[in-house]
């Protein structure tokens, strides 16, 4: 309150849109004046983006930028502090600025709409050097979440091409469509009959995996 008068920081649009409606009053927050509300810092930066979550629909990217600019304002501004002036979770601000440390290829297809932030964090387990590039196969082949997931499990534990001494030989064979494989693994039953078993490429990895340990469990 300045000389009996307060003074409208932020909330321009929405405090005329009130008064156009005829509206008497209005929900506000006052605050006593601390110098200059508009000067550069942390409290600017946290009003500037509550003030924009309310009026305009910000893609995951600029918030997270937002709240990067909001902490960096003012050394030891904390998650937590930021967290509690917007009324959100730290949770939620920590997973946010988390996007801004994935390759740049994928934080730009979040800021575009290519990719959500579900679709964006399933890379994060990828060396960043080799997101960008699995990043533009998820756009161009519409992988879901769950997709890329499993596409990052195969990147960072490749099938071995190679037979190891005491298991059995893993045979890759190329399917319809573009990076599946199937796997097909020699069994033999206690008759002596010998057969491949081929299993489809969803499950090839788990499974594969399970009968290698049954092997080794039987061979040991």
């Amino acid at each position: 309150m300045l000389g009996g008068r307060y003074r409208l920081v932020w909330g321009q649009r929405r405090f005329l849109a009130s008064r156009i409606a005829g509206v008497d009053t209005i929900p506000a927050i006052v605050v006593a004046p601390d110098g200059d509300l508009t000067a550069p810092g942390p409290r600017r930066s946290i009003e500037q983006l509550a003030e924009n979550l309310h009026r305009r629909q910000l893609n995951p990217i600029e918030i997270a930028e937002a709240l990067r600019d909001a902490i960096a304002a003012r050394a030891g501004t904390t998650q937590a502090q930021i967290a509690k002036s917007l009324g959100i979770t730290q949770v939620e601000v920590s997973r946010s600025l988390l996007l801004l440390e994935l390759n740049p290829a994928i934080v730009e297809h979040v800021r575009r709409g290519r990719l959500n932030v579900a679709q964006a964090r399933a890379f994060r387990a990828l060396p960043v050097s080799r997101q960008g590039k699995m990043a533009r196969w998820a756009v161009q082949g519409g992988w879901t979440a769950r997709e890329i997931e499993r596409r990052v499990a195969i990147a960072l534990n490749p099938v071995a091409r190679r037979a190891k001494r005491g298991r059995p030989p893993i045979i890759e064979l190329p399917l319809a469509g573009e990076h599946s494989r199937s796997i097909s693994i020699p069994v033999s039953s206690n008759a002596g009959r010998r057969v491949m078993l081929t299993i489809a490429a969803a499950d090839a990895r788990l499974i594969g995996r399970r009968l290698l340990q049954a092997f080794e469990a039987v061979a040991s």
